[in-house]
C-alpha cells in the first residue's frame, strides 16, 4: 500500500502494507446450508503436551475475560477435554481456582505456554451449572486476562449542517472506534455534497476480526484485517503466510474478501494505524487532499480515529475510495492490548454477499449442506408488499428459473430462481420466442412482467421497474394445506405438538439472552451427529438409516455428466479476456480439429463495447507461439483429450480452479457463464472433502458419499436447464481437483453409484451442520418468510431425536452443539428488529416463540411492540437478528432457540 501523506506523524506512525493473523485451527467445522455457512470462531490454539495431575489453589473468585476472540473452555484441565464453549472478546467469566493440567501453548495475545488452568464457575455471571450441567469448565490460564477498566466512550458530536443520513447509521457496536470511523467517512462525503455510503455490517466485521481459514492451507485460521494487525504488530496488503497455490506470493487482502468472504465485486481495501489514543479532539470536515479549503464544519472524536480519517482522506488512493460511487462500506479497527496503538481497515465494494458477520463462507474442507432455498437478495431486504388488483402469484415450473431485463432470451439474466422462490406477476407482453423443457416441452412468445421476487419489489432489489420471464417457466402458486390444529403433525403421528396449548407472548425482562442448539437447518444428516454415531460404532448403512428414515441403499441408474455452474454473467473486457488452460494432458474445443498441448492458454476475448462483433478466441502455448486465432462462438465446450487432463479456470474461485471433464462456455454481450460437466463420481472428489474433513471417521465419510451422491442425482436436469447445480452453498461446496484427497477417493470408489431411494425414486438427502439433538421435518423449516408451510412433507425428511442412550446429543463434538447471545435491554433489541423491516414492531415488548417443530425448532416467531404485531419465520426472525446486532457479538446459529438454556 501507499505510504500516509501526513508530515505531522513520526515516520514510525505511517502505513507501508498490512495483513492478518494465523492461529492454528483445532479442526475443520461443518458448515451450514445453503446461503447460510455455519461460522468457525478462533479457536484457543490450546494444544496438550503431557497429562498431568490436577491440583488446585483455590482463590477468591475474579472477573476475567478472554484475551482473545473463541477461547476454548473445557469439561476439565486437559487439552483433550471436550470444548464445552468458545468466548468471544466481550464475555466474562469468573474464576474461583487456579489448577494444573496438561501442558498447552497458545499465540492468544502472545506466544505462550504453561499447564496452569482457570477454573471457571459462572459464564457472564450465570451459573456454569445451570449452562451447561457441569460444576466447573476450564481454561488455560494463557487465554484470560482481567477485566480491563470500563473505556470512557469517544464523544461524538455532529453540526446541523453535516449530519449523516438515516440510512448509514448502525447501531451502537463493540467496536466503537470502527463505527467513529465509519461516520466520519460519511461526514466528510456529506460535507463534500456526496450521499452517504450505507454499512454493511459483513464488511464492517471483516475490517475487524471476522474469522477465516486460509484458502490454501487449511491449518491456518486468520483473524480479520484491523484485529489481526493488531494481533501480530504489523502491516501488508498481503496475509502473510497464506500463499496462493503453489506460489511463495502472499494471498492479496481484497482477493480474501472477494473470493473468501463472497463479496465479489470489493474494489478497495484501505488500511493505517497510530498511536494516538482515545482523547477527544476536533476533526475538520470536507478538506481537500491537502487538508486545506475545508467546507463542512467539525465534529469530535477520538484522536485516533481522527488521525486515521485525516490519513485516509490525505492519500489518493484512499479518497477516490471513500469518495467513489460504491454500493456499500465497512471499517474496523483494533487496539493492541495495554497499549494505544490502534490499527484500522476500510472495505469498499459495490455488491454485498450471502455471508454474513461471524460466519465463514471460506472453500475449505468443512461440512456445508444444500439446501433448497433461494439465495439472499443482492440487497438490503425490503418490507414485502402487498399485491396489487389484477396481479398474479407465481412460482417456478422447475428449478432454475431465469429472470431477465427484458422479454427476450438475449436479454442479460438478472437472476436465477430456486424451486421453493415467488414471483408476483403483473402483466403479460409479447416478446422473443423461446423454448423450454421446464415441467413440459412448450413454446412461446409470451412474456410474464414481474414486478417483486420473494415479497420484494424489483425496483428496490435490483434497480430496474420491471423483470421479465418466459410465461412457460412459471406457474400458479399452489394451494396452501391448511395449518394442522394445536398438537397436531400431518404425517408424524406420535411427534410432540407444533404448538404448545396455551402458549402465548412472553413479555421481556430488563436482559434478554437467546440460548441454542445445533447450527443449520436440521433436516436430514447432522454432520456432526454422523461423526458422533461413527465414533460410537454405528456404520454409514445404519447412520443413513436413521437420519432417512424407510430408505433403502441401492445403486443409481447410468446418469449423464452433472453440470456445475462456475461461473454466472461473469463480465469480461478486452484487457482481461476469460482465461483457460490445459493441463496434465493435451486438450481440445469442440468443433475445432486441433489437438493443444498441456499447459496451452484459451483466451476468449469480448468484442470492444458497442461493437457488434463475435468473441475472439487465442490459443497460445507455454512459449508464446500462437495455435489458433479466430472468432469464438457463441457457445463452446473445451475438454481433455486424456483421462489425465485438467482444466483450469482462474476466474472461478482460486486456488479451487481446476477442474476435471468438460468446461461449458456461453458468451452474450460481454458476459459468460462456464459450466463444469464432470461425472457425478468425479463430481463428488471435490464435494465430499469440501462438506466434511478427511480426518473424520470413515462410517462417516462413507453416509456424507452417498448422501452428497444422492443429492446430486436428484438435481440432475438433463434438457430442462443449462446447469444441474451450483458450486456453492446454494447446493453442495465443490471445489475440483485440488480438494481431492487420497482417504475420500477410496471412500466415493468403494461407494460408487450408491444413492437413497424412497418410494422408488431417489432421496434429495439435504444435511447440515449439527442438529443440537434433534432433526425436523422439511415442511416446518421451508416456510414461507411469515412461517406458513408451503411444502409437502418427504417421507424421508421426517425429523427424530438424535441423542445417545444417556441421553447426549450426537453432535456434542460441535463447537455449536449449544451457544448463546449476549445479553440484550429490550431497547437494544428494539435497535436490532427495527434495522429489518419485516421485524420492526417499534419497542420491542413480547416474544411469541409457541409455534415449533418436532425438533423444537421454531417455525415462526411472533414479535409484539409499541407499533403492532408481525410474524415472521424462524429464519427470517435470526436472519435479522444476526444482520442487525452488534459486529462481533455472537450470532443465532438456528432456530432451535430459546429464552432459557435447552437441555
Amino acid at each position: 500500500m501507499d505510504r500516509f501523506a501526513d508530515p505531522s506523524l513520526p515516520a514510525t506512525l505511517r502505513g507501508t502494507v498490512d495483513t492478518m493473523t494465523f492461529v492454528p485451527d483445532p479442526g475443520p467445522t461443518p458448515r451450514g446450508t445453503r446461503g447460510r455457512p455455519v461460522a468457525v470462531l478462533l479457536a484457543a490454539l490450546l494444544l496438550g503436551v503431557a497429562a498431568l495431575a490436577p491440583a488446585s489453589v483455590e482463590a477468591a473468585s475474579t472477573t476475567m475475560v478472554p484475551a482473545c476472540s473463541g477461547v476454548n473452555v473445557r469439561t476439565g484441565p486437559s487439552t483433550t477435554a471436550s470444548v464445552k464453549a468458545r468466548l468471544s472478546t466481550s464475555t466474562k467469566v469468573t474464576t474461583v481456582a487456579l489448577v494444573t493440567g496438561t501442558a498447552w501453548t497458545t499465540v492468544c495475545a502472545g506466544t505462550k505456554s504453561g499447564s496452569t488452568w482457570y477454573r471457571i464457575s459462572a459464564v457472564n455471571g450465570k451459573a456454569v451449572r445451570s449452562l451447561y450441567g457441569v460444576s466447573y469448565l476450564y481454561a488455560a490460564s494463557g487465554v484470560l486476562k482481567g477485566t480491563p477498566a470500563a473505556a470512557v466512550p469517544p464523544t461524538a458530536t455532529v453540526p446541523p449542517t453535516a449530519t449523516v443520513p438515516s440510512t448509514s447509521t448502525v447501531p451502537p457496536t463493540p467496536d466503537a472506534y470502527g463505527a467513529e470511523l465509519m461516520r466520519l467517512v460519511n461526514l466528510d462525503r456529506a460535507a463534500l455534497g456526496l450521499p452517504a455510503l450505507p454499512i454493511d455490517a459483513g464488511l464492517a466485521s471483516i475490517a475487524r476480526d471476522a474469522p477465516f481459514t486460509c484458502p490454501t492451507n487449511p491449518t491456518l485460521v486468520i483473524r480479520g484485517r484491523a484485529q489481526d494487525m493488531a494481533d501480530r504488530s504489523y502491516f501488508a496488503h498481503t496475509v502473510a503466510g497464506c500463499n496462493l497455490a503453489g506460489t511463495t506470493t502472499p494471498y492479496p487482502g481484497l482477493t480474501i474478501v472477494r473470493s473468501v468472504f463472497g463479496y465479489a465485486l470489493a474494489r478497495s481495501e484501505i488500511l493505517h494505524w497510530n498511536k494516538y489514543g482515545s482523547a477527544p479532539t476536533t476533526y475538520v470536515l470536507g478538506c481537500d487532499i491537502n487538508g486545506n479549503a475545508c467546507a463542512g464544519g467539525t465534529a469530535t472524536a477520538p484522536a485516533t480515529v481522527a488521525i486515521a480519517q485525516r490519513n485516509f482522506m490525505g492519500s489518493s488512493p484512499h479518497r477516490t475510495s471513500e469518495l467513489g460511487s460504491f454500493e456499500r462500506f465497512g471499517c474496523g479497527s483494533a487496539t493492541v492490548p495495554g497499549t494505544t496503538t490502534t490499527y484500522f481497515a476500510c472495505i469498499f465494494s459495490d455488491s454485498g454477499s450471502s455471508w454474513s458477520p461471524g460466519t465463514l463462507p471460506t472453500a475449505t474442507p468443512t461440512p456445508t449442506p444444500a439446501a433448497p432455498t433461494p439465495s439472499p437478495s443482492p440487497t438490503p431486504p425490503v418490507p414485502p408488499v402487498a399485491a396489487p388488483p389484477g396481479t398474479q402469484q407465481m412460482v417456478p415450473a422447475c428449478s432454475s428459473v431465469n429472470i431477465r431485463a427484458g422479454a427476450s432470451t438475449t436479454s442479460a439474466i438478472v437472476t436465477t430462481l430456486g424451486a421453493t422462490d415467488a414471483v408476483t406477476v403483473v402483466a403479460t407482453v409479447p416478446g422473443s420466442a423461446w423454448s423450454t423443457g421446464c415441467s413440459a416441452a412448450t413454446a412461446g412468445s409470451t412474456w410474464y412482467v414481474v414486478s417483486a421476487v420473494n415479497g420484494q419489489p424489483v425496483s428496490a432489489a435490483y434497480g430496474v421497474a420491471a423483470l421479465f420471464a418466459a410465461t412457460g417457466v412459471l406457474a400458479p402458486t399452489p394451494a396452501v394445506a391448511p395449518t394442522p390444529a394445536p398438537g397436531t403433525v400431518p404425517g408424524a403421528p406420535g411427534t410432540p405438538p407444533t404448538t404448545a396449548p396455551g402458549a402465548g407472548p412472553v413479555t421481556l425482562g430488563p436482559s434478554v439472552t437467546f440460548y441454542g442448539r445445533g447450527t443449520g437447518h436440521g433436516v436430514g444428516l447432522s454432520q456432526y451427529g454422523a461423526r458422533g454415531r461413527a465414533l460410537a460404532g454405528q456404520d454409514a448403512p445404519t447412520i443413513l438409516a436413521h437420519y432417512y428414515p424407510g430408505t433403502m441403499i441401492g445403486l443409481m441408474p447410468p446418469a449423464p455428466p452433472i453440470r456445475v455452474l462456475l461461473l454466472s454473467g461473469a463480465p469480461f473486457a478486452t484487457d482481461s479476456p476469460l482465461i483457460m488452460f490445459g493441463r496434465g494432458g493435451t486438450w481440445s474445443i469442440d468443433g475445432n480439429p486441433a489437438v493443444f498441448p498441456a499447459d496451452a492458454r484459451l483466451r476468449l476475448i469480448p468484442p470492444p463495447a458497442g461493437a457488434v462483433t463475435a468473441w475472439q478466441m487465442i490459443v497460445d502455448d507455454a512459449t508464446g507461439a500462437i495455435l489458433l486465432n479466430g472468432p469464438a462462438p457463441a457457445d463452446l465446450r473445451v475438454r481433455g483429450t486424456t483421462p489425465a487432463t485438467t482444466l483450469e479456470l482462474p476466474a472461478s474461485s482460486p486456488p479451487y480452479d481446476i477442474f476435471r471433464g468438460a468446461l461449458h462456455v456461453s458468451m452474450a454481450g460481454a458476459n459468460a457463464d462456464v459450466v463444469n460437466e464432470v461425472a457425478i463420481e468425479d463430481y463428488l472428489r471435490g464435494v465430499v472433502p469440501a462438506e466434511m474433513p478427511a480426518s473424520w471417521p470413515t462410517a462417516a465419510l462413507t453416509a456424507q458419499a452417498i448422501a452428497a451422491r444422492s443429492y446430486a442425482a436428484y438435481q440432475l436436469r438433463p434438457g430442462v436447464s443449462t446447469f444441474d447445480v451450483y458450486d456453492d452453498t446454494r447446493s453442495q461446496v465443490y471445489l475440483g481437483v485440488l480438494a481431492e484427497t487420497p482417504a475420500i477417493d477410496a471412500v466415493i470408489a468403494a461407494t460408487a453409484g450408491q444413492v437413497l431411494f424412497s418410494g422408488g425414486q431417489i432421496v434429495g438427502a439435504l444435511f447440515h451442520s449439527a442438529d443440537g439433538g434433534a432433526t425436523e421435518n422439511n415442511e416446518n423449516v421451508f416456510v414461507s418468510p411469515t412461517g406458513a408451510r408451503i411444502a409437502s412433507p418427504v417421507a424421508a425428511l421426517r425429523g427424530s431425536p438424535d441423542r445417545d442412550p444417556n441421553g447426549i446429543s450426537y453432535d456434542a463434538t460441535s463447537p455449536y452443539a449449544t451457544w448463546q447471545t449476549l445479553a440484550y435491554t429490550p431497547a437494544q433489541l428494539s435497535i436490532i428488529f427495527a434495522a429489518d423491516p419485516r421485524t420492526n414492531v417499534g419497542t420491542l415488548m413480547a416474544l411469541d416463540l409457541h409455534d415449533r417443530g418436532v425438533s423444537g425448532r421454531l417455525i415462526s416467531v411472533t414479535l409484539v411492540g409499541s407499533a403492532g404485531t408481525r410474524t415472521v419465520s424462524g429464519t427470517v426472525f435470526i436472519a435479522a437478528f444476526n444482520a442487525g446486532r452488534p459486529a462481533g457479538d455472537p450470532m443465532m446459529r438456528s432456530t432451535l432457540f430459546d429464552l432459557a438454556p435447552i437441555p
